[in-house]
């Protein structure tokens, strides 16, 4: 039995805040690693995680990529950084920055290596990078995507304005190659997600 004075919310808070400053494997699963190896490749994580230095070399990440509107990077002589300027609001253009984050991502894959994808909490911009990445290059639908980086950070929730970014991505199957198709800015204007609004 749990103690009465139990808080389901409180003791959720917690458990983030202690695992906030950790990089979080999301591809390949520990399942799929060779065995004994303990290492991967893709992981995101918050500003706390990118400013632990010490976990970041532990898992091997050498490259990262900072997606947030000011953030500048903790220790740039030490890693490889794509740093993108975007603000976590349901008009911005995330889509338009999946080519160049994803390239970065490939770049640490293709050397087997980590690379961290953070923004400041981690939960909408990177998680949305990282749910992008892992449709256009694992060929994962949105749902199976979704739920593979909740089953290992479940308080990742992209905006409502993201989410309707990857839907669209979904819609042209995951393939930067066909992002001019998309008019992001008349489909914003569709859903009445004008610059401002949230």
């Amino acid at each position: 039995d749990l103690p009465e004075d139990f808080d389901d919310d409180e003791e959720v808070l917690e458990v983030e805040e202690c695992m906030d400053n950790l990089p979080m494997l999301i591809w390949p699963s520990r399942s799929l690693e060779p065995l004994g190896s303990c290492r991967g490749y893709v992981y995101l994580g918050s500003c706390d995680a990118e400013g632990n230095i010490d976990a970041l070399q532990a898992a091997n990440i050498t490259h990262v990529v900072t997606l947030h509107e000011d953030l500048m990077p903790t220790a740039p002589m030490q890693f490889n950084y794509l740093v993108v300027r975007i603000e976590d609001q349901p008009h911005a253009n995330i889509i338009g920055k999946f080519a160049e984050c994803f390239e970065h991502i490939d770049r640490a894959v293709a050397r087997r290596e980590g690379v961290l994808v953070h923004c400041y909490a981690g939960r909408s911009r990177s998680a949305t990078v990282v749910v992008g990445w892992l449709m256009s290059r694992q060929s994962m639908p949105l749902s199976k995507a979704l739920d593979r980086v909740m089953d290992v950070r479940p308080w990742v929730s992209p905006n409502f304005g993201f989410m309707a970014q990857l839907k669209a991505f979904e819609g042209i199957g995951a393939d930067l190659d066909r992002l001019p198709e998309l008019d992001w800015l008349q489909m914003g204007a569709d859903e009445g997600l004008g610059p401002g609004q949230t």
